[in-house]
């Protein structure tokens, strides 16, 4: 049990590092997407050249859409991956 309970904090570390709210949500918002909730890491979405992974839903031409902001590692480049 406290392996377990080990593990599952090692990861929420881990992973909480992993995404970047507020660059995400300023690129989101460049984007034109309004009424941003940011939803937190996203696995298995990005690309292995990305460092982060933010999930979030937003709103977008009067459309609420779920999606994924990566960043990439060298040069910080933002891409949206819908859902």
């Amino acid at each position: 049990m406290k392996i377990k309970l080990m593990l599952v904090l090692l990861s929420i570390i881990l992973f909480s590092g992993c995404t970047d709210k507020e660059n995400a949500e300023k690129f989101l918002i460049k984007q034109g997407y309004t009424d941003i909730t940011i939803t937190g890491y996203k696995f298995f979405v990005c690309g292995n050249k990305d460092s982060e992974s933010t999930g979030f839903i937003a709103k977008k031409n009067d459309k609420i859409v779920e999606g994924t902001v990566c960043t990439g590692m060298l040069l910080r480049d933002h891409t949206i991956i819908l859902k």
